[in-house]
């Protein structure tokens, strides 16, 4: 695992124990892992992480929100085609 990544993974959990699992904040922590994850070549668990990072920002932002529309962006590069 790469330095950022565990960097980042710590950054979540300690949002997470602050401010809980279901704010922009954790939200914004989640997407950047999922940036960081998808650098390093795995882009399955990095979508995942990315779609968790989108769900809560749609749940606690406006839909205007740059954040909102970087998560989704970063969500459909991830997709994988069916």
């Amino acid at each position: 695992m790469a330095e950022a990544e565990v960097l980042y993974r710590a950054a979540l959990a300690g949002k997470r124990a602050s401010l809980g699992a279901v704010h922009p904040d954790t939200a914004l922590t989640l997407h950047n892992l999922a940036v960081v994850v998808a650098d390093r070549g795995d882009t399955s668990k990095a979508y995942v992480l990315a779609e968790r990072a989108y769900r809560i920002l749609a749940a606690t932002v406006d839909g205007g929100h740059p954040a909102l529309a970087a998560a989704a962006d970063n969500r459909r590069r991830l997709r994988v085609p069916s």
